[in-house]
C-alpha cells in the first residue's frame, strides 16, 4: 500500500512540476530544461530536476534504501565553469520524508538536506550526468546525521 502511494506521490510531482522549465532561455546548446532518471546511490531511484531559471532547478528524487523509501525535493543554485562547456557545480538544500522499517528504526522521519556537486550535459546527445553528495540531518522520527548521501544520477534531458 505505502509503495503505491509513493509511487503515485512522485508521478504527481512530476506532472505538477514539469512546466517549470520551459521558461528558460538556454545559453547554448549544452543547457537543457527537464531531466528524468536514475539516482545511483542514497536514495537509490529516480530524479526528475528542471530549471526554474537560468541558474536555478528544482529536483525532485525518490527511492528506497536500507528497507525504507525516501522522497526528496530540492532547490539548486547552478554556477557555470569556466572552459569546460556543458559541466556546471550546483549547491542547495531541500527536505525529505522517508518511512524506514530495518534493523535501527522503524517509521516516518523528516529531515533537512543539504546538496552539492556536478552536472554535465553531453552536447548533441540528450544525456545528462551528474555527481553530487547529500548529507541529512534528521530532524523527525528518526533523529540524527546521516552523511552518506553520495551518488551519480543518469538523465535523459528534454
Amino acid at each position: 500500500m505505502m509503495k503505491k502511494q509513493f509511487k503515485l506521490l512522485f508521478c504527481a510531482l512530476i506532472l505538477g512540476f514539469s512546466s517549470f522549465g520551459q521558461s528558460k532561455n538556454a545559453e547554448s546548446a549544452t543547457d537543457y530544461n527537464s531531466a528524468f532518471g536514475l539516482r545511483l546511490g542514497y536514495p537509490l531511484g529516480l530524479t526528475f530536476k528542471t530549471f526554474t531559471s537560468q541558474h536555478s532547478a528544482v529536483e525532485f528524487l525518490a527511492g528506497y534504501w536500507y528497507g525504507g523509501v525516501n522522497v526528496t525535493g530540492l532547490y539548486e543554485y547552478h554556477g557555470d565553469i569556466s572552459g569546460a562547456p556543458g559541466l556546471k557545480w550546483f549547491v542547495g538544500g531541500g527536505l525529505d520524508f522517508s518511512y524506514w522499517n530495518n534493523f535501527s528504526y522503524s517509521g516516518p522521519a523528516f529531515a533537512i538536506d543539504l546538496i552539492g556537486g556536478l552536472d554535465y550535459k553531453f552536447n548533441n546527445a540528450p544525456l545528462n550526468v551528474s555527481l553530487d553528495w547529500k548529507p541529512a540531518f534528521y530532524v523527525a522520527g528518526e533523529r540524527g546525521f546521516r552523511g552518506t548521501g553520495a551518488a551519480v544520477s543518469l538523465r535523459y534531458t528534454f
